[in-house]
């Protein structure tokens, strides 16, 4: 095997790493999309919880 073979050997090698980290990048990438929506959903239910807590706070004379 000449060297131009053991180039060629070890490119595709590097090739075959690129794929799978391109594949793990794109699995991060919906993994952090969906983490956004949840904080999303998570923020707003907060906010309603706190605005809640606010108006009962001033029905009930109990102060947080």
């Amino acid at each position: 095997m000449n060297n131009e073979e053991k180039i060629l050997v070890l490119l595709e090698q590097m090739n075959g790493r690129l794929d799978k980290l391109e594949q793990d990048a794109a699995a991060v990438k919906e993994d952090v999309a969906v983490i956004r929506e949840d904080a999303e959903v998570t923020r707003c239910a907060t906010n309603t919880l706190l605005d809640w807590a606010e108006k009962a706070q001033l029905e009930v004379e109990i102060p947080l």
